[in-house]
């Protein structure tokens, strides 16, 4: 009795199975290959921005990233525009504290001439040249390197006054 209807059920069952593994068959060559594409696109397009971030990782501890107004580089006395060196020495409780305060000024925009980082233990002569005693120094300098002034570990408020 079940018998005529299990015959034709189990026959669409087998078209409808056939015919699935028909059209996956030909439509997973062109999916695979675009998905390979798509990964390899995507692959391209993250070492492209992974060399764009360690660029700018490197420049950043360089210093060099545009805009910076606090920098770690050597500065170049004679290029023609006004600077400030700090003379930092990594030891000194008090220029660890004006390097954090150079920093968040800095985030906040609130340097109005670049400052250039100087290790106070080897730059012998930039300390001669400036008359540097001690360190955590800042001196202001015009584009030609000619000393313009010079305050020596400074309040909070006298640092903001020389930096602006």
């Amino acid at each position: 009795m079940y018998t005529k209807y299990i015959v034709p059920v189990i026959a669409v069952v087998a078209v409808a199975g056939i015919g699935t593994v028909i059209l996956q068959n030909s439509s997973s060559q062109p999916r695979d290959t675009m998905v390979k594409e798509e990964g390899m696109m995507k692959g391209d397009e993250m070492m492209k921005q992974d060399a764009m971030m360690k660029d700018d990782e490197m420049m950043k501890e360089e210093g060099m990233m545009k805009g910076d107004m606090y920098v770690a580089t050597a500065p170049n006395l004679q290029d023609g525009t006004e600077k400030i060196l700090f003379f930092h020495a990594s030891w000194c409780p008090s220029c660890i504290k004006g390097d954090n305060q150079l920093q968040a000024l800095e985030a906040d925009g609130k340097i109005g001439t670049t400052v250039y980082k100087v290790d106070y233990d080897t730059s012998a002569d930039l300390k001669a040249k400036y008359n540097i005693a001690m360190q955590h120094t800042f001196v202001k300098v015009d584009g030609n390197g000619n000393l313009l002034s010079t305050v020596a570990a400074p309040t909070d408020t006298q640092l903001m006054n020389f930096i602006q």
